[in-house]
């Protein structure tokens, strides 16, 4: 017969346990959310509202490490990792948009796990501002850019043992897929930005000629 002593421990323990894991799904989603908006907030220029997004998301972030400390059965959750890469992809976002470099795994400030997935979703990212930069015609940025995505693909895909590492293959192969779209959006691109100049150049020595016959 199991000693009243221990059922009523037990019992104490699971309560704990199960209201620790409803606090963790709220927060989690809360971080995750926070994250996403903080990546919208820097494609939108807008990096003094993002910075302050993930102030809060990593305020978040700290409440659930506690919680994984108090609680040794919580990290098994999928949503926490989900949770920190998530922060470290829109850290790698506002540090690039911010000052033009890749941020560290220091100042990111998760795990190398968290880290490294949330490099293979910032491949994305990369991409998107790639395409802006197209778009506002600073072929310079975009090909500086297109280097960032390739030496993040470059450098992953040089790790080993990689396999203990959820969904690295997966993402790894998206990121591979992304960046080879965005070199031939790149290649097209600049191809077009060639025949432009090259027809302007035309335009001009055409006008120029037939200014000079009118003279004559």
């Amino acid at each position: 017969m199991i000693s009243k002593g221990d059922i009523e421990r037990i019992q104490s323990e699971l309560i704990s346990y199960d209201k620790a894991r409803e606090r963790l799904q709220i927060v989690t989603r809360n971080a995750t959310r926070l994250c996403s908006w903080a990546i919208v907030q820097v494609h939108r220029g807008k990096l003094s509202q993002a910075s302050k997004t993930l102030a809060e998301a990593k305020s978040a972030l700290e409440e659930l490490d506690d919680l994984l400390s108090a609680h040794a059965e919580l990290p098994q959750f999928g949503q926490v990792l989900v949770a920190f890469q998530e922060y470290a992809e829109a850290k790698l976002l506002f540090q690039m948009k911010r000052t033009g470099k890749l941020a560290s795994l220091k100042e990111v400030g998760t795990s190398s796990t968290a880290y490294v997935l949330g490099l293979l979703d910032f491949v994305g990212e990369l991409r998107r501002m790639t395409l802006d930069a197209l778009r506002r015609g600073s072929a310079d940025e975009a090909q500086r850019l297109l280097s960032t995505m390739e030496q993040v693909h470059e450098d992953l895909m040089g790790l080993d043992r990689t396999s203990i590492l959820p969904n690295f293959r997966r993402k790894l192969d998206a990121a591979r897929r992304i960046l080879e779209a965005t070199r031939g959006d790149l290649a097209t691109d600049l191809r077009r930005i060639s025949l432009e100049k090259a027809l302007r150049s035309v335009e001009r020595k055409l006008n120029s000629s037939g200014q000079r016959q009118k003279r004559g």
